[in-house]
């Protein structure tokens, strides 16, 4: 297999998770896609990594939540959370990142990525809020990963107002009219 896209140097691969039948076993993966939340192969030793994959090795999908680790320890950039929120742009395409530990959207080159470590995490405690024409709506990370369509994924994408960290959608439904609240305090000039 060629470099890069074996489980050995995946984003996805989850050491912590471990499965073991006998003298076999299988690792963790972080993608939305793995069947049951593992890899695909039995292993029996992690040099059998190097020789697996799959076609979702290394890349990031709509929503994906994850943290970027610099290359050296003494890097200035701290390491922070984002959700990816796809491709942007007709001509020169960027990749478009909510940043969640600074609130703000950034539009990066396809290189950004390059000698840095990224470690992809759990989203299902996580909200988006969003605007979309002149109401206001809310969504699980969860879901973003599921959407599909052009439409809905630029709407999320030209509208996200902040992502809530909340216990059950109840719990998210009231710390949405806060956060609505506060941004519309700040972006929305009163009337005289």
């Amino acid at each position: 297999m060629a470099k890069g896209i074996t489980c050995a140097n995946c984003c996805y691969l989850d050491k912590t998770e471990k499965v073991q039948t006998g003298v076999m076993y299988k690792y963790g993966c972080r993608s939305h896609h793995a069947y049951m939340g593992h890899i695909t192969g039995w292993l029996s030793s992690d040099s059998g990594l190097k020789q697996m994959g799959c076609s979702e090795s290394n890349k990031l999908c709509f929503g994906t939540v994850f943290t970027v680790f610099g290359v050296r320890k003494t890097e200035k950039n701290l390491s922070c959370r984002y959700i990816y929120l796809g491709t942007v742009g007709k001509h020169f395409k960027k990749r478009c990142l909510y940043n969640l530990t600074w609130k703000q959207k950034e539009c990066v080159d396809d290189d950004w990525i390059e000698g840095k470590n990224i470690l992809i995490y759990d989203y299902h405690n996580l909200y988006v809020v969003y605007q979309h024409k002149n109401s206001y709506g809310l969504t699980g990370v969860e879901n973003l990963l599921r959407m599909e369509t052009k439409e809905s994924k630029t709407m999320i994408r030209e509208g996200i107002i902040t992502v809530l960290r909340a216990d059950g959608i109840e719990q998210a439904r009231k710390l949405q009219k806060k956060a609505i609240e506060r941004w519309e305090e700040e972006n929305i000039l009163p009337f005289n």
